[in-house]
């Protein structure tokens, strides 16, 4: 099986807001529904750093990416994690 780190770095937004969900689930969960602004909080955080993770690993693997398209795919990603999140707080509410 061949490591495509295209795929990888496309789909780090949707596995970091998976991430952030879950965390804030289980965070949710364990704090017995206190303190919700913190579990949002650090759902957030732990999805993006998901995202950073996912998208550092892509990034790391793929050929000849100039250092200004790197940083910029990594901060496209971090965006679009953070703008999916924001839209599914709007949708929810």
């Amino acid at each position: 099986m061949v490591f495509d780190a295209y795929s990888w770095l496309v789909i780090a937004p949707a596995l970091g807001l998976i991430a952030a969900v879950l965390l804030h689930l289980l965070l949710a969960r364990l704090t017995g529904g206190e303190r919700a602004y913190g579990c949002v909080l650090r759902g957030f955080v732990g999805g993006g750093l998901g995202t950073l993770g996912i998208s550092l690993g892509a990034l790391a693997n793929m050929a000849e990416v100039s250092t200004v398209d790197w940083i910029a795919l990594l901060l496209f990603n971090l965006v679009i994690y953070a703008a999916w999140l924001r839209l599914t707080s709007i949708s929810s509410a």
